[in-house]
């Protein structure tokens, strides 16, 4: 190739392929029980909008992005741990899959799943 390159146009990823990405990769972390809308969600879930990824929120920046993942861990896992690979995982699998730099992954822990 000469030093120069063309544009043959634009790559965009939505922001739909980044909460789908971001939900799986904290989903197969061990000891995360399963993802949650948030208030948010249910309230628009209520009203009959459905909520395309459950317990994801993207915030885009200049050229990176903030992910916020809520959702309900396994009753006996230390909490800080299992949040800490959640954050591992997700930026890694984001970053790898969209090229897009993850700036922060904050992760809310809405509730204990107890087994029964």
């Amino acid at each position: 190739m000469s030093g120069k390159e063309k544009s043959i146009g634009t790559i965009k990823v939505m922001d739909d392929a980044i909460l789908t990405i971001a939900s799986v990769a904290a989903a197969k972390v061990p000891g995360v029980f399963g993802m949650s809308s948030g208030l948010k969600g249910e309230l628009a879930e209520r009203f009959g909008r459905k909520s395309t990824v459950r317990g994801v929120r993207v915030r885009r920046e200049e050229e990176s992005i903030s992910l916020d993942i809520y959702l309900f861990m396994d009753f006996g896992v230390c909490i800080p741990d299992v949040a800490l690979e959640v954050q591992k995982e997700v930026k890694i699998a984001v970053e790898k899959l969209t090229g897009i730099p993850v700036l922060e992954t904050n992760v809310h822990v809405q509730g204990i799943h107890f087994p029964k």
